[in-house]
């Protein structure tokens, strides 16, 4: 709970809660994108999670393509000592 998004560079982040590093985020755009973000509203809420039901944090993030680059941008979101999500988006 309370996890946000801190966006160091362009294409790395890191998810901070109270201060601390919890985790990290890496971007990998298509070749030639420049104009691309990972952002999101606000920190991380309560929630449940879709197949089990159990309260879960949950922090919603948006990825804004480059419109010039239209291939497959990467994102990998690995919580510290945890889980590791890689997102694989077809920017059309």
């Amino acid at each position: 709970m309370g996890v946000d998004l801190d966006m160091v560079g362009k294409r790395f982040g890191r998810l901070v809660q109270d201060g601390r590093t919890v985790g990290h985020v890496w971007i990998r755009p298509p070749h030639g994108a420049r104009d691309f973000a990972l952002t999101t509203d606000g920190p991380s809420i309560l929630g449940n999670a879709a197949l089990t039901g159990f309260p879960t944090g949950i922090l919603l993030v948006r990825l804004v393509t480059d419109p010039g680059a239209t291939d497959q941008y990467r994102v990998i979101l690995r919580l510290n000592g945890g889980n590791t999500r890689r997102l694989f988006i077809a920017a059309q």
